[in-house]
């Protein structure tokens, strides 16, 4: 018996790599991944801001240290989770000439603007970012419908509700990526934005009359022929046979029947909607798919890896579905490891570019009501303190040449600041004011209570959204507010109050009109 697992176990090695990609939490390595990696159990490594440090030297040190572990001549990737927006990890690195990297756009503000060049240019701007880390493969874009409010998951993480058009920018987004070698991942197939749970807690459930629709972006982008495909990422939803979608073969065999030449990867299975304990890695291999992402929890990745070798001598399907997955991987596995590291780009190219990522956060502002119309002049600006934006806000200089004021104020818990205080100052204020928030869901009733007052403050003309919007909602506004403009700002904050302040400044030189909403106009 123990020569026939022998046997059984070099018979699977060699037909790939391992189709794990595991993460961890820091800057070091854990003995025991090391010794995964140095045995051929572990086939990637999914590597988060924490991991990937200040600097692009620091990012490549680490990196470094990682490839000393692996078998001489065995393919090995890196992969990141690199949106844009919300989910940014390489915005503020230092790239290689010292400066920090600029955040983009978030994929919501690129929706709004609905430019498919626009799109591609920020996928090739993080695709050169990844490229000089050394990432191989971005889990990104998202062609997730925004269409449910209650979801606090996707929101500004995707290009809006419409599935024609969330298909055609996030296709442009992996071109983007791919002009860079960089390898893109549509996620999260078949669709995650119509639910209202968190997968990363419990398992949603997506409603039938829903589905088409949200499937759509993903049949539209798997149907287009490509001589680099993108991945594909399976979610943690429910799609009616009462598995999540990322375990369920019947789901992934209508993506694999149809687009083969893409790689199939699992959302993390560290999250809730799943349980790796209970056996999540077979069922995800007996599913179909061809790599196996923990993304967090490696301890629970290299239990379960254990755990599965030692079922294959006795179990013929997983070892067949282990053969497959490593049969499919190998060939783009050594391809993609093959693939040079470091921009090409000279220090002209990225000064043309920083310029022109500055004039599309500029762009990506938008505003309900003509904003021409607001009043010109100082303003009071209440922005969330302890954030790096407020304090670039001050004594701002706009494109006009005049200098907008921003008050140092902003609401904080009551332990830290009288709140009668406070907002007696604001109200007593004479400039009109913006009101920037930075809720990503639903706040507490407190926390909302405070902001209701905020909202019906004499002399408010702007409410801002600088990350989702969700909250205040259209009806808190009618009713406490009718006249207020509402504003919504490409993230991250910095980016975002930046941009705001620039565009507003534009009101003089006019703004375009579009689907019922104001933007500046792009110059």
């Amino acid at each position: 018996m123990a020569t026939a697992k022998k046997n059984t176990g070099a018979y699977h090695t060699r037909s790939g790599p391992s189709p794990w990609v595991l993460g961890f939490e820091g800057r070091e390595v854990p003995s025991a991944l090391k010794g995964a990696i140095r045995a051929g159990q572990v086939g990637g490594l999914m590597l988060f801001r924490d991991n990937l440090g200040n600097s692009v030297e620091e990012a490549r040190s680490i990196r470094e240290e990682i490839l000393a572990q692996v078998p001489s001549g065995a393919p090995f990737l890196f992969c990141a989770d690199e949106e844009g927006g919300l989910v940014h990890p390489t915005a503020g690195i230092r790239g290689p000439q010292g400066q920090p990297w600029t955040a983009v756009p978030s994929p919501q503000a690129l929706g709004r603007l609905n430019r498919a060049a626009d799109a591609r240019f920020v996928g090739s701007i993080l695709g050169d970012r990844l490229r000089e880390l050394g990432i191989h493969v971005d889990f990104a874009p998202l062609l997730d419908l925004d269409t449910q409010p209650e979801n606090g998951v996707i929101g500004s993480r995707s290009f809006g509700s419409d599935p024609g058009r969330v298909a055609v920018l996030g296709w442009a987004f992996v071109r983007g990526l791919a002009s860079s070698r960089i390898v893109g991942c549509f996620k999260h197939y078949p669709g995650h934005g119509g639910t209202s749970q968190d997968s990363h807690r419990v398992l949603p459930v997506m409603e039938p009359k829903h589905r088409a629709l949200h499937e759509k972006p993903f049949v539209d982008c798997l149907r287009r022929p490509s001589s680099d495909p993108a991945w594909l990422m399976t979610a943690h939803v429910d799609w009616g046979d009462g598995l999540p979608a990322s375990l369920s073969r019947a789901v992934i065999s209508r993506v694999t029947r149809k687009a083969k030449e893409h790689l199939v990867v699992t959302d993390s299975l560290d999250m809730g909607a799943v349980s790796l304990k209970g056996g999540a890695g077979e069922q995800a291999l007996l599913a179909h798919n061809d790599v196996l992402l923990v993304a967090r929890d490696w301890r629970a990745g290299l239990h379960s890896i254990t755990s599965l070798e030692e079922k294959l001598g006795h179990d013929p399907a997983l070892l067949a579905a282990v053969v497959r997955a490593r049969s499919r991987i190998r060939e783009p596995w050594a391809s993609i490891s093959r693939r040079r590291r470091g921009s090409e780009r000279s220090s002209a190219e990225l000064g043309k570019i920083e310029k022109q990522l500055q004039r599309l956060h500029r762009v990506t502002v938008q505003m309900q009501g003509d904003p021409s119309t607001l009043p010109k002049g100082p303003w009071l600006w209440i922005v969330p303190t302890g954030l790096p934006p407020y304090t670039d806000l001050r004594g701002w200089p706009g494109t006009t040449g005049k200098r907008r004021q921003c008050a140092e104020v902003a609401w904080v818990p009551e332990t830290e600041i009288d709140w009668e205080s406070f907002l007696r100052r604001v109200t007593d204020d004479p400039r009109p004011k913006l009101l920037a928030t930075l809720f990503r869901g639903q706040p507490d009733a407190a926390v909302a209570r405070r902001w209701e007052e905020l909202l019906g403050i004499p002399g408010l003309e702007v409410v801002a959204h600088l990350v989702d919007s969700i909250w205040p909602n259209s009806e808190t506004r009618e009713r406490l507010a009718p006249h207020l403009r509402v504003a919504w700002a490409s993230g991250p904050h910095r980016e975002s109050l930046t941009g705001l302040a620039e565009a507003l400044d534009l009101s003089r030189r006019g703004w375009i009109e579009r689907e019922g909403f104001y933007f500046p106009v792009d110059i």
